[in-house]
């Protein structure tokens, strides 16, 4: 079946991009580039010394066969090669109905479905691990917003594993939902709360669930294997408000596991950061989609402005603890300054300590970034 919807959404894309070409407006197509590189300095625990890497580069397509009918292409050239978006966009429904069917994220957490061309630090809050990367399925949406008052969304979606893993994950399926609300108390200031939800039929395979220490170049500082897995349950709550150049963001996981053999085991993370721009910039705020976007600098540096500069803290946990063949539990302590040169362009520094509960030490890494992407 998966190998079926693999082959049923390459030919709709290829479709839509040869046909693009045939009328002016309708269908259209935009072609673009993500490249990041990363140095990283790891300066106590295991580790040491300078390491450098090219994070992320990406290609992607995407546009429209008409109005209501989008498709996006996108395709990860590190990390051994491998396919990111890949699905098509139906908005031509009734009662504000949003339809994608293809490769995509699981309505699922607030940090996961940002960008990453987007998110305040690095790399994405340690309880990232327990969220699935795309996979294929179909997400049914409704949104609904008005501009600078309130905005409204319940996303729902079915999945079969990921076309870039489907060897040897046969059987596996999901579920997942997501819901939130966002209300204006002012033209600058705003709160977010969201919840989110996921039944994720293991077929009583194997469960590994490994995070670094927000850093990609980094060990692995926790990991856990759980075999006969029947079946895990996953929750998360999510919350942020912001007013003006300053915002707070926070997300709570919880991931019940529930094996053949009738044990359970019950995992935990969250975070917590905020954020401050030093000039009079902010963070975009989606609310169509309930998820932040792209900062525009106020005084780019191509304008003959500064640019835009944002300080941030943030504080991550992940608990294990509940199998005693874990590596147990972590914090992370992670402090971040990014300079928006250009729209499309930014710098970024992040310190991190890491405090293992196994550990005498903390490791601490130090680590920059040049994103830039068209």
């Amino acid at each position: 079946m998966a190998k079926f919807y693999t082959l049923l959404i390459s030919i709709l894309l290829l479709q839509t991009t040869l046909f693009a070409k045939e009328k002016e407006k309708y269908p259209s197509y935009k072609a673009g580039l993500q490249v990041v590189m990363d140095a990283v300095w790891f300066i106590d625990g295991d580790e040491t010394g300078e390491n450098q890497e090219i994070r992320r580069t990406r290609l992607y397509v995407k546009g429209k066969v008409r109005k209501n009918l989008a498709y996006e292409i996108e395709y990860s050239l590190t990390g051994g090669g491998k396919w990111k978006d890949l699905y098509i966009v139906y908005s031509e429904l009734p009662d504000d109905l949003v339809l994608t069917l293809g490769h995509t994220k699981e309505p699922f957490g607030l940090e996961a479905l940002t960008s990453s061309k987007y998110n305040t630090f690095m790399e994405r809050a340690l309880p990232d691990m327990f969220i699935s990367d795309r996979k294929l399925g179909l997400v049914i949406a409704l949104e609904e917003h008005q501009k600078n008052n309130y905005g409204f969304g319940v996303s729902l979606g079915a999945f079969v594993p990921s076309i870039n893993d489907l060897d040897g994950e046969e059987g596996k399926h999901s579920i997942s939902a997501r819901t939130y609300h966002a209300n204006y108390l002012s033209k600058k200031s705003f709160f977010h709360i969201g919840l989110s939800g996921a039944y994720n039929n293991m077929d009583n395979q194997k469960l590994k669930l490994s995070t670094r220490a927000e850093s990609h170049l980094g060990s692995k500082i926790l990991k856990s294997k759980i075999s006969d897995t029947d079946y895990t349950l996953r929750y998360g709550i999510e919350a942020l408000y912001q007013n003006g150049s300053f915002s707070l963001q926070s997300e709570y996981f919880y991931d019940n596991i529930n094996t053949t053999e009738e044990e359970t085991y019950n995992f935990s993370g969250w975070y917590a950061q905020m954020s401050y721009f030093f000039t009079d910039d902010t963070r975009r705020y989606k609310l169509k989609e309930g998820v932040y976007g792209r900062i525009k600098p106020n005084h780019s540096v191509e304008k003959g402005g500064f640019g835009a500069w944002e300080g941030a803290l943030r504080i991550s946990n992940v608990n294990l603890n509940d199998y005693d063949k874990t590596d147990g539990e972590a914090y992370e302590y992670t402090a971040g300054i990014n300079w928006y040169i250009i729209e499309n362009m930014r710098i970024m520094a992040n310190y991190i300590v890491t405090d293992l509960e196994d550990e005498s030490d903390t490791p601490k890494i130090f680590q920059l970034r040049l994103q830039y992407d068209f």
